[in-house]
C-alpha cells in the first residue's frame, strides 16, 4: 500500500507550479498603487533609476518629460498625415463617383 501511495503522487515539477515574482524594494517604489507588478511606464521609470535609489533625479524627470513631448509631437504629425490620406481617399472616391455619373449620362446621349 505504501508503494501505491508513492506511485500515485506526482513528482514535484517547478514548471507546473507558478510562484508569483515579488518586486524588489527599489522596484516596489515605482509600483504605483501597489499592484505587485510594474506597468511598461513604471518599468521605464525604473530603468532610468541607474543609481538604484528608488527615486529619480530632476535630470531624469526632465529626460522623461522631453521624451514624452517628442512622442506627443510625433503623434500629432502622424494624425495630420492620417487626416490628409483620409481626405485624399474621400476626394478620389467622389471623383470616381462623378466620373461614373458622367459616363452614364453621356452613354444615354445618342444624338451628335
Amino acid at each position: 500500500q505504501a508503494n501505491m501511495e508513492q506511485s500515485s503522487k506526482q513528482p514535484y515539477n517547478s514548471s507546473t507550479r507558478s510562484v508569483p515574482k515579488q518586486l524588489s524594494t527599489i522596484s516596489s517604489a515605482y509600483d504605483v498603487g501597489g499592484k505587485g507588478y510594474l506597468t511598461p511606464a513604471e518599468k521605464r521609470m525604473r530603468s532610468m533609476d541607474t543609481d538604484n535609489r528608488g527615486e529619480l533625479s530632476i535630470d531624469q524627470v526632465a529626460e522623461i518629460v522631453k521624451q514624452t513631448m517628442q512622442e506627443t509631437n510625433k503623434n500629432k504629425r502622424l494624425r495630420l498625415w492620417v487626416a490628409a490620406f483620409v481626405g485624399a481617399a474621400i476626394i478620389l472616391a467622389l471623383s470616381n463617383l462623378g466620373t461614373a455619373f458622367l459616363a452614364a449620362y453621356y452613354a444615354k446621349q445618342t444624338d451628335v
